[in-house]
C-alpha cells in the first residue's frame, strides 16, 4: 500500500487515532493537521507525498499559519507517517524533516497596571452601586443587564489577579469556590489536566464579589456554572470561552486598547508580568501561573529584561539628538 493509499484512506487515519491516547481536543488538532496536509497535496497535485513534499508543506505552513499552529500540524503529520512506517505500510517520510522551533516571544502583549485600571474602571461604571453592595434582595433583584455587567467585572478581575485562562474561567462551577486552611480559593481545570486538580488563591475582596454575583443569580447549586449567559438565545447556559474573549476584547477597544495583540489572554500575561515586576521569584510565579516548565516562566522574565535594556537609548545619546531631527 503506498503513501497515498494510507494517507487518503479515512479508515486508516481513524485507526491511527484509535491507537493514540488522545483527549478530544487533541483528536481535533490531529484531524486539522492531516486535513491541512491533504488539502495542500491536492492543490499541488501530489498523489504520493515524499520528504521533499513534506518540507515544501512546512514552508507553506510557516507562511500561512502562526508558528505554534504550524509547529503542531507538522508534528502531527510526522507522527502519522512514523506510525505508517511502524506498521510496515511505507517509509517514514518525516524522519529527516526538522520540526519547527518555538517562538521565544509571546503572540499576545501584556497590559500595564494603568491600562488594566482603565479597563476595570470602564466595566465598573456599568454596575449600579446597589448591585455592588448588600442591597440585593428578593424585592430588589438586579436586571439581567446589571447582572451581566457585574459578571463581566468579576471575570476580568479573575483573569488578571489570578492569572486564569479564559477556558478555566468558563469551566468554573459554584462548587469550585472553596476554603483551604481558612483562605478562599477556587479549583480550576488547568490546561492539559484531566480534572480540577489545581486550586488558585483569591483575595477576600474578590471572594465577596463572586458571592455577590451569585446572590444576584438567586438559585444556584454546587454543579451550577459560576458564569452564565444572559443572551436571549442562550440565557442561563454556561458562558463560553468565546463569549468571554469577545466581551473582554470589546472592553479593551472601548478604552482605546485596539490592537490584534491585545486579547483576553493578554490578561493572563499581564498577571504574570506584574507579579514578576512586583518582586515575586521565578519559582513563585511558576506556581502562581501553573506553568509545568520553569522555562515558560523565564520567557516572561526575558521579555522584561529586553524592555528594560537601555542600549537603544544609550546609542541614540551617543549619536546626538541633532542627527535624529
Amino acid at each position: 500500500m503506498n503513501h497515498s493509499g494510507n494517507y487518503q484512506n479515512a479508515r486508516m487515519f481513524l485507526r491511527f487515532l484509535s491507537e493514540s491516547d488522545l483527549k478530544p481536543r487533541s483528536r481535533r488538532t490531529f484531524l486539522a493537521g492531516v486535513r491541512s496536509f491533504a488539502s495542500w497535496c491536492m492543490t499541488q497535485e501530489v498523489s504520493v507525498p515524499d520528504t521533499t513534499h513534506l518540507n515544501h508543506w512546512k514552508t507553506f505552513l510557516l507562511l500561512h499559519y502562526e508558528t505554534a499552529t504550524a509547529r503542531t500540524y507538522l508534528a502531527v503529520v510526522k507522527l502519522f507517517f512514523r506510525w505508517i512506517a511502524r506498521k510496515g505500510w511505507g517509509s517514514d517520510i518525516g524522519a529527516t524533516v526538522k520540526g519547527i522551533k518555538s517562538d521565544k516571544t509571546f503572540r499576545k502583549d501584556c497590559l500595564s497596571a494603568k491600562q488594566i485600571r482603565s479597563v476595570l474602571a470602564y466595566l465598573k461604571k456599568k454596575i449600579p452601586e446597589s448591585v455592588l453592595t448588600d442591597a440585593i434582595s428578593r424585592k430588589h433583584m438586579p436586571s439581567p443587564k446589571e447582572r451581566a455587567s457585574l459578571r463581566n467585572y468579576v471575570i476580568v478581575l479573575l483573569l488578571v489577579s489570578c492569572g486564569l485562562r479564559v477556558s478555566e474561567v468558563s469551566l468554573l462551577d459554584c462548587g469550585d469556590l472553596d476554603k483551604v486552611d481558612g483562605r478562599p480559593v477556587i479549583w480550576v481545570h488547568g490546561k492539559g489536566r484531566d480534572g480540577k486538580s489545581d486550586f488558585v488563591r483569591i483575595s477576600t475582596e474578590l471572594e465577596k464579589l463572586l458571592f455577590q454575583y451569585l446572590k444576584a443569580r438567586q438559585t444556584v447549586s454546587q454543579d451550577s456554572p459560576v458564569f452564565i449567559s444572559y443572551a436571549p438565545n442562550s440565557i442561563g447556559q454556561r458562558l463560553t470561552a468565546r463569549s468571554i474573549s469577545r466581551f473582554v476584547k470589546q472592553a479593551l477597544v472601548a478604552v482605546g486598547l485596539d490592537s490584534p495583540r491585545l486579547t483576553a489572554h493578554s490578561l493572563r500575561h499581564t498577571a504574570v508580568t506584574l507579579a514578576l515586576k512586583g518582586g515575586a521569584s521565578l519559582q513563585e510565579v511558576q506556581q502562581f501561573a501553573r506553568h509545568r516548565l520553569i522555562e515558560t516562566t523565564m520567557r516572561y522574565a526575558h521579555n522584561l529584561e529586553i524592555l528594560e535594556n537601555p542600549c537603544s537609548h544609550l546609542v541614540t545619546g551617543q549619536l546626538g539628538k541633532t542627527l535624529l531631527k
